[in-house]
């Protein structure tokens, strides 16, 4: 039940984040930021929704092959992540406020991550329970 809900506040989380970064488009592409990492950034930070939906629809069928597969899926943010809010580290208040929230999205992929893990551990845990 925890899994759920802390699935649900991780999606809640990336459509604030996507909100957060679409708001800030202009003040990252002033800065100098590559447009494409920009979009690739925004697009994988959808990728972080899929294993709290896998999570959420079929929280019964994990493997240690799918939780590596969801843990490969965070480090896109992760990666193109740091590049970005590394760019808005420096300048105005405006544009490190703007890079705090890139960073934000890289937290949510490390809590992703840590969910991923939990969740495969509490769903064998609980089978290995009840085989015995």
């Amino acid at each position: 039940m925890i899994g759920l809900a802390l699935s649900i506040g991780i999606i809640v989380g990336i459509v604030k984040i996507f909100t957060r970064l679409h708001a800030d488009k202009r003040v990252i592409l002033e800065k100098g930021v590559d447009e494409d990492l920009y979009a690739l950034y925004g697009a994988t930070i959808w990728l972080l929704a899929l294993p709290q939906v896998a999570a959420i629809i079929f929280p019964m069928t994990y493997s240690a092959i799918g939780v590596l597969i969801f843990v490969l899926l965070h480090f896109p943010v992760i990666v193109s992540g740091k590049i970005l809010s590394g760019k808005m580290s420096t300048g105005f208040d405006y544009q490190r406020k703007a890079g705090k929230n890139i960073e934000l999205g890289i937290w949510l992929a490390v809590a992703g991550i840590g969910l991923t893990v939990f969740n495969f551990v509490a769903i064998n845990a609980v089978t290995a329970l009840k085989a015995h």
